[in-house]
């Protein structure tokens, strides 16, 4: 953590963000067991044990929400609104349009 911060001294948001990245890749690389049995034993020495036990009341919907065929998809499909696309042909020749104009500056153009 920057500047050693840790324990009481980071913030709520950042001790979640902590234990659900790593809930998550738990998660993708063992499974949902491993994932559960993993927040368990560091609850208290890496996690904040009131977010484990937290997440352990809740570990089975939160986890049910991890699977998914394909990220992608799944994204597209939460996307409000409808969602346009490109046949095969149009690729070459479509110029690409920025979702947000006022990032447009940074696209590369080299």
């Amino acid at each position: 953590m920057p500047n050693h911060v840790q324990g009481e001294a980071l913030t709520v948001p950042a001790r979640i963000l902590h234990l659900s990245m790593d809930v998550v890749y738990a998660y993708i690389t063992a499974g949902p067991d491993a994932a559960v049995a993993m927040a368990r034993h560091k609850a208290g020495t890496r996690y904040d044990p009131a977010l484990v036990e937290t997440f352990l009341k809740h570990a089975g919907s939160l986890l049910a929400g991890l699977e998914v065929d394909s990220i992608w998809e799944t994204t597209l499909r939460a996307e409000p609104g409808p969602q346009p696309g490109l046949g095969a042909e149009q690729l070459d020749t479509a110029e690409p349009r920025p979702r947000f104009p006022a990032l447009a500056s940074f696209r590369y153009h080299g």
